[in-house]
């Protein structure tokens, strides 16, 4: 009952968080559009090259 308990708690934090912060992203949602040019690429280099360092071993 208690590693029910933990894995129902771990899976609703993130959401609870997420719930809790909506507004405050909502707030500085266009100061971060500026960066979202930038981070993308970055983001999807990242991305790429973890595919390649799993599919290489």
């Amino acid at each position: 009952m208690i590693y029910l308990s933990a894995y129902s708690a771990g899976l609703a934090l993130p959401f609870l968080a997420s719930t809790l912060l909506i507004n405050r992203f909502a707030l500085h949602r266009q100061s971060l559009g500026r960066w979202s040019a930038y981070a993308r690429p970055v983001a999807g280099t990242i991305v790429i090259l973890l595919g390649i360092a799993i599919g290489t071993g």
